[in-house]
């Protein structure tokens, strides 16, 4: 009888966990918890951008950011995802994406 017991009791707590006062976890809620939120000012400097490039990007939904009271705070790692998504500049050998323009000396 014991055994049974154990048993319904795993089987609850394994899929139905939210019956026994527990809460399940989900990616959402785990991403709400790993928030690191940081001032407007402060995330201009860890950007390297500026205030009007900065609400570009939250528009354009590159960088995350909340309303604290009055304040716009910024998802730090959202920073951080954006600047990977940075393409890279290539030598000046590759006519690819050339570093700089070059202008025909006179």
């Amino acid at each position: 009888m014991l055994y049974w017991i154990e048993i319904l009791l795993h089987f609850f707590r394994a899929n139905k966990g939210e019956r026994l006062g527990t809460k399940k976890v989900t990616a959402m809620d785990e991403h709400r918890q790993k928030r690191n939120l940081i001032p407007l000012k402060k995330a201009l400097a860890k950007g390297g951008f500026g205030k009007t490039k900065a609400y570009e990007l939250i528009d354009q939904e590159k960088i995350i950011a909340y309303r604290m009271g009055g304040r716009t705070m910024v998802d730090a790692n959202s920073i951080d995802e954006y600047h990977l998504t940075l393409s890279r500049i290539l030598p000046c050998g590759d006519k690819q994406t050339p570093h700089r323009r070059t202008k025909p000396r006179r």
